[in-house]
């Protein structure tokens, strides 16, 4: 039995009848009947027999199961295990099928064609049960076919093509295992088997000679052109029936030198990865033009809009791709990437909100994010291509070390361009701010300079009240110069007189030092007055000044609250080294300026403190410093704590210790002595005596 190209009882094709074989049937049938004899019955069966064999029908049902043994066995896959796709081999065996189902269709028309002739024929009947039924299982056969065959993208989606190319170009010896019987059923497996041992015969003495083990060799293309001699229509399917057989160990490399006395140079070396690497260069470009098609097609709608090439050299795909692999999927991967960014550069400037930068780092992102999946999935098919090529696997590292190159190109390029795009979202951000707080300086500066000329004007005036005075004191200055000249003539009158003026003089200077006392103090207390407001005026205006230069919100808590601290939280991830040594600068000095005005402030309030406290001490006629509480024996703090003592026997005690005991006894708890009752009158009386 053949896997494909089986012929039946010299049939390969079963026809549905024609009108005129329909005809001749009946013509047949119909003398049987007109004979009406008792064998009548028996020479139709006979008849009937010729025309719809069950030998056949035999035939399809022992393929059928067949196929299926094998199937399950090597073809379909099972759960859980790794699917190889044996298209070729498939795709023979489905048209088989498929030519079977037909057949059987048509078996089955024939049949019930003939049966509107007779009735009730049990043979016709039987036969039309059993063709149905083989028609089910070649259907199921045919889905299970269908669903397990999966469409190639391309000629690198096909390993078993791959892995038989590779090997014409390899050339090894192969050690041939004994094929189990279920496939030995096949005429191309059995042929294959039969030459193996046959051109081992002469070998296979020697090596009994020796006393060593016993197995079958051949090299590939001795296997691959037996079947290509055969048949050529059907070496793809041969091919796959060597890749299934090599899939399980029954062919296997052989690299024993010493009992294949075989050794492969340098110089051979080399030349078959030569050839592998010119077998491979078509089958990677197909694949790069397979799964980068999407993103070449972009790639060119790109040069149209932002000119990739440099040099004003025209930009060719298709050329490129002519190229080395290490040069084409590099100039690809840099036009891609640079194409975007000039894309995205372009719709930068006109950005203005936070959001649209974020919308083009994610655009970005997603964008090389599938490029470096698709160029994974390359190397995936690359490393897939390796077992293929066994002893010369090394023969895809040029195109792995080029992929992961162009992998780690894609991910630093991504990094840095989202960088950059967060630096000019953050720059646009802070141009924003600046030129925000450039305009609120140009208004405040207009609003200090319009200040500065208004009190100008008020500065270079003289103040009423002065000038007021002024011409008050001009007033009496003329008046009081009037009397003194009357005062100087009279004295000068009198001065040779020889009469005593000295204390008279005495007197008047006496009496006018002390009205200038008089009137320096008051001019004094006008000028401390004027001196005092003008102070409260130039810290209002150096306190709306900070306020100006503190960029602080207010609260009722805190008046003012410094930038540096009211923003530490804002800024403290957003300065530079710089700034932070800066900042930290300007708090410290902060500190050291608060800590001298704390230190005042507790100096002073220990005084204070102190003070009160000894000043209880003499109210209270305590003497001791290491005075205790009669309760909870702790030291006093006299400036904090309120107490109680006793006029009997001096004892002191915390207010709070001793508060409940004087509510319900009234009495000292040392001495036991009572307590006077405000109740009683006492302080009363004592008042009214005072």
């Amino acid at each position: 039995m053949r896997i494909t190209d089986n012929v039946f009882n010299d049939v390969r094709e079963i026809l549905a009848f024609s009108k005129e074989n329909i005809l001749d049937i009946k013509r047949i049938i119909d003398k049987f009947k007109a004979e009406k004899s008792d064998q009548t019955e028996t020479e139709i069966d006979d008849f009937l027999k010729t025309k719809f064999s069950r030998e056949i029908l035999d035939s399809y049902s022992n393929y059928i199961e067949e196929i299926r043994n094998f199937a399950d066995l090597y073809l379909l896959p099972k759960e859980g295990s790794e699917i190889i796709n044996f298209h070729n081999l498939k795709s023979g065996i489905l048209e088989e099928l498929r030519l079977f189902s037909n057949n059987l269709i048509n078996l089955k028309l024939n049949c019930r064609n003939t049966k509107r002739f007779l009735k009730n024929n049990s043979y016709l009947e039987q036969f039309i049960m059993t063709v149905q039924s083989l028609i089910d299982e070649d259907d199921d056969l045919i889905n299970k076919f269908e669903n397990s065959l999966n469409n190639l993208e391309g000629i690198y989606d096909n390993i078993g093509y791959i892995w038989i190319e590779a090997n014409i170009i390899k050339n090894l010896n192969l050690k041939i295992n004994k094929f189990p019987n279920i496939l030995i059923k096949w005429e191309e497996i059995k042929e294959l088997n039969d030459f193996i041992e046959e051109s081992n015969q002469d070998s296979i003495k020697k090596r009994k000679k020796k006393k060593k083990g016993v197995f079958l060799t051949s090299y590939f293309n001795d296997i691959y052109q037996f079947f290509n001699r055969k048949q050529d229509d059907k070496i793809n399917i041969y091919s796959d029936l060597i890749f299934l057989l090599f899939q399980n160990n029954l062919i296997e490399e052989f690299n024993e030198v010493e009992d294949l006395d075989e050794f492969v140079n340098v110089l051979d070396r080399k030349e078959i990865i030569q050839k592998l690497k010119k077998f491979l260069r078509p089958i990677v470009k197909s694949l790069i033009e397979d799964k980068l098609k999407s993103l070449l097609n972009e790639i060119e709608e790109l040069e149209k809009n932002y000119k990739l090439e440099e040099d004003k050299k025209k930009f060719n795909l298709k050329t490129l791709l002519e190229q080395e692999f290490s040069l084409y999927l590099p100039k690809i991967a840099e036009y891609y990437l640079s194409g975007l960014e000039k894309k995205y550069q372009a719709t930068i400037s006109d950005l203005k909100e936070y959001d649209e930068f974020k919308n083009i780092a994610k655009f970005y992102s997603e964008k090389t994010e599938l490029f470096y999946s698709l160029i994974e999935k390359i190397l995936e098919y690359i490393n897939d291509f390796e077992w293929c090529l066994i002893p010369y696997e090394d023969t895809t590292d040029s195109y792995k070390k080029t992929i992961e190159n162009v992998l780690s190109e894609i991910t630093r390029r991504k990094e840095e361009y989202v960088f950059f795009l967060k630096t000019v979202r953050k720059e646009r951000l802070r141009d924003r701010v600046r030129n925000f707080i450039y305009e609120k300086i140009a208004e405040v500066n207009d609003l200090m300079s319009k200040y500065q000329d208004d009190t100008a004007l008020i500065v270079r005036e003289e103040f009423p009240q002065i000038k007021q005075i002024r011409d008050i004191l001009s007033n009496y200055k003329v008046s009081i110069q009037k009397i003194k000249d009357e005062v100087y003539k009279k004295l000068d009158f009198y001065k040779e007189k020889d009469i005593d003026i000295y204390q008279i003089i005495k007197q008047w200077e006496d009496n006018f030092t002390l009205k200038k006392q008089q009137l320096s103090f008051l001019l004094s207390m006008m000028l401390n007055k004027l001196f005092k407001n003008f102070k409260e005026l130039i810290e209002e205006e150096d306190l709306m000044l900070e306020h100006i230069k503190e960029i602080t919100a207010q609260n009722d808590k805190i008046e003012t609250v410094p930038l540096n601290f009211a923003l530490s939280n804002f800024l403290v991830d957003k300065l530079t080294e710089e700034e932070l040594n800066e900042r930290i600068g300007e708090i410290k000095v902060r500190i050291e300026n608060l800590s001298k005005e704390i230190y005042l402030y507790q100096s002073e309030l220990t005084n204070l403190q102190k003070t009160l406290a000894s000043r209880v001490k003499i109210r209270e006629g305590i003497t001791s410093d290491s005075i205790r509480c009669g309760v909870c024996h702790k030291q006093f703090d006299f400036a904090k704590e309120q107490i109680i003592k006793c006029p009997f026997c001096d004892a002191v005690y915390h207010y709070l210790c001793v508060a409940f005991w004087l509510s319900k006894y009234n009495s000292c708890p040392a001495c036991q002595n009572q307590f006077l009752d405000p109740g009683a009158g006492i302080y009363s009386e004592q008042e009214e005596k005072e």
